[in-house]
């Protein structure tokens, strides 16, 4: 491209989004909610997750004892940061948190 005078760019991003949350394992299960990911727990699982804002409240109702880990990059290597949730509520079994931020 040569700017040889003033130009309109318009750059769209798209997020992968089916990808965002997963449960651990092999192979691992992807999920675009954190909701759908609980949804598809069972006790012991640990599920993961971008550190991203999520623009959901979780409902925990599962009697399974699940862990969330949040702050995960894209290809799930690292947690370089945190995620954000608007809400978790918890009615049956048990939710370990980590690197999740609850607003």
């Amino acid at each position: 491209m040569t700017l040889d005078r003033d130009l309109t760019a318009t750059v769209t991003f798209d997020e992968n989004t089916p990808h965002r949350v997963r449960l651990y394992g092999q192979p691992p299960t992807y999920y675009p909610t954190l909701q759908e990911a609980y949804g598809h727990s069972v006790a012991g699982d640990t599920i993961q997750v971008w550190g991203i804002d999520l623009n959901e409240s979780l409902a925990c109702g599962n009697s399974a004892d699940v862990k969330i880990k949040g702050g995960y990059d894209g290809p799930y290597l690292y947690q370089t940061g945190a995620t954000t949730v608007g809400g978790l509520t918890v009615g049956r079994g048990s939710v370990i948190v980590e690197r999740l931020i609850i607003r």
